[in-house]
């Protein structure tokens, strides 16, 4: 998980934001980084000693003059000195070394730093901006506000800034709850695989293609996460309507996450027609906190502006914040109980059994006594592998699991705000968990601005009334890749 993120601003483009964090959720790297060993030559026709040379090698010659006697004299030859090797976010997810990458990267292209000079050198770009609602939370509960309150001033700051639309990916949510909805109800009617295991964690994503691989693998939810689906509505559908192209939109999103930027960086999301990406940029909570009390400490923002709220869960007066009902991800509750109703009618009886801890929960269905649905939430690598398990064994029961690699949720995300205090970190944690769940509760389907999504760009008639048994949209889907493990000695674990 991303909790153990520890980089020097010194040493990398992050912000100082980006400090070492809580350590009760970590799992020590399969293998060393050993990317910054090797380099490629594509002039082939340098001899051996050429090649030396471009590596940096220090030679040492022996001469021997004729009055001297046989002790030799050492030439030494410098090479040039080559800059610091660094290591791309595309580098670290073609590798097998770590377990979750985000820890030990060198992210010089995800910062504050290139938000702004990005922003600088405008021109001719629309400026994007998605908020997650777990960061929104986090700002409400540091400024002591509400969640309306801080989207304002989230909204305002961005604005003022110069970015053209701000969003929050609420909207994104909802679709992708209905898409894994429907992915769930076409598995059931051709039985499986199950169980279905949810895809909006970038984190367990890492961890499954590096050291899981195929086990699990064909059983992830082919759904992208929330902040892919905000990026697929900007970039493809919301451009094409301003008649721009999707390299012509520069699309930053707000993230409790550090792992999010890497899940950007998927080499999935890059389209290479275009040469952009769905998300240009991914910010932590923690970083916009830090760029704003640098810049704008006061909050003294100009008039309001005007901003397009097609693509965040507002009411029209602005009044009211919308989201979902349970956990951070969201999809086991509404899917559990879309599937009662669609598949037994809703002629049954529900049930919840806690586990061993807050992070491990089961919840099933039983119609005449007989349990027919079992689903489950596991939060936290250490109920994750347990999870994991039982799939090996072939002793999994359930036919739906909610996976987050952080105890708690995305509203415990790594990238959250924090005072470094560990007493009162967990305080600060239960009341953004208390501040996310205190939006108006509202079913993705009788969201307007999702059925309007849908008839305008996806179907012709809303998600409601399309047959449930399809596949997910294909703008809306992705695919997960086993990566092999490196077999070097400079990758021996320690």
């Amino acid at each position: 998980s991303d909790k153990t993120l520890s980089h020097s601003p010194k040493m990398s483009g992050f912000s100082g934001a980006v400090t070492i964090n809580d350590l009760d959720d970590f799992i020590a790297p399969s293998q060393a980084c050993v990317k910054p060993m090797f380099k490629n030559y594509t002039n082939s026709g340098q001899n051996d000693k050429d090649k030396r040379l471009k590596r940096g090698v220090i030679e040492l010659h022996e001469t021997f003059e004729e009055t001297s006697s046989l002790v030799p004299t050492p030439t030494i030859t410098e090479t040039e000195v080559k800059a610091t090797a660094k290591i791309s976010l595309t580098d670290c997810l073609a590798c097998s070394g770590c377990i979750t990458t985000a820890e030990s990267v060198l992210v010089s292209e995800q910062s504050t730093i290139e938000f702004l000079k990005a922003l600088s050198q405008k021109e001719k770009k629309k400026f994007v901006v998605s908020i997650s609602p777990q960061a929104r939370a986090s700002f409400a509960v540091d400024w002591q506000i509400s969640l309306l309150e801080a989207h304002n001033r989230l909204t305002s700051y961005f604005l003022d800034l110069g970015c053209d639309l701000i969003t929050d990916t609420s909207i994104a949510t909802d679709i992708s709850i209905i898409e894994t909805r429907n992915e769930f109800l076409y598995r059931w009617q051709n039985s499986g695989p199950f169980p279905l295991l949810t895809s909006s964690c970038p984190g367990w994503i890492c961890y499954a293609e590096k050291s899981v691989g195929k086990i699990v693998l064909p059983l992830i939810s082919k759904c992208k996460s929330p902040q892919q689906i905000m990026g697929t509505l900007i970039k493809k559908y919301w451009a094409n309507d301003l008649e721009l192209r999707p390299d012509e939109v520069y699309h930053t999103t707000i993230m409790p996450c550090f792992d999010k930027k890497l899940e950007a960086s998927r080499p999935d999301f890059f389209c290479d027609e275009k040469e952009t990406r769905e998300v240009d940029l991914v910010l932590s909570t923690k970083e916009i906190k830090e760029m704003i009390e640098k810049q704008n400490p006061t909050f003294e923002f100009s008039e309001e502006k005007e901003n397009d709220n097609s693509f965040t869960n507002i009411d029209e007066n602005g009044e009211k914040l919308y989201g979902i009902s349970g956990g951070s991800g969201g999809a086991l509750e509404y899917v559990f109980d879309f599937a009662t109703i669609q598949l037994f009618g809703g002629n049954g009886v529900k049930k919840e059994i806690i586990g061993r801890n807050k992070d491990m929960k089961e919840i099933i269905y039983e119609v005449d006594g007989k349990v027919v649905l079992r689903f489950a939430m596991v939060y936290g690598f250490r109920n994750l592998q347990t999870l994991i398990r039982k799939i090996k064994n072939k002793t999994c029961v359930y036919h739906f699991v909610e996976i987050m690699a952080c105890p708690s949720g995305c509203t415990n995300g790594g990238a959250q705000i924090r005072t470094g205090d560990f007493h009162k970190d967990k305080e600060i944690a239960i009341k953004v968990d208390q501040a996310y769940h205190s939006r108006d509760i509202r079913d993705p389907i009788d969201n307007t601005k999702v059925k309007n999504i849908y008839e305008k760009w996806l179907y012709s008639t809303n998600p409601n009334e399309n047959n449930v048994t399809t596949t997910p949209h294909p703008s809306f889907t992705t695919q997960y890749h086993e990566i092999e493990k490196l077999q070097s000695g400079l990758t021996e674990k320690w």
